[in-house]
């Protein structure tokens, strides 16, 4: 009796903290994809300002000196 009891309350606490592992890491990798995309778009952000930024110098260049 002793025996089987230990053996249940042993498959109970395995399932808990296998349960408990995986919303663990589930979790940990939704807040990493998160971050990465946060990250992806930050980057993408930055590099279209780098291209506008080039564009105007672009413009300002093309027009030459002003004359004045």
């Amino acid at each position: 009796m002793t025996t089987m009891f230990l053996l249940a309350a042993n498959t109970t606490l395995t399932d808990t903290l296998t349960e408990s592992s995986c919303l663990l890491i589930t979790f940990s990798m939704a807040g990493l994809f998160a971050v990465l995309s946060f990250g992806a778009l930050l980057f993408a952000a930055r590099i279209a300002g780098q291209k506008n930024r080039a564009s105007e110098c672009e413009a300002e260049n093309s027009t030459g000196p002003m004359e004045g």
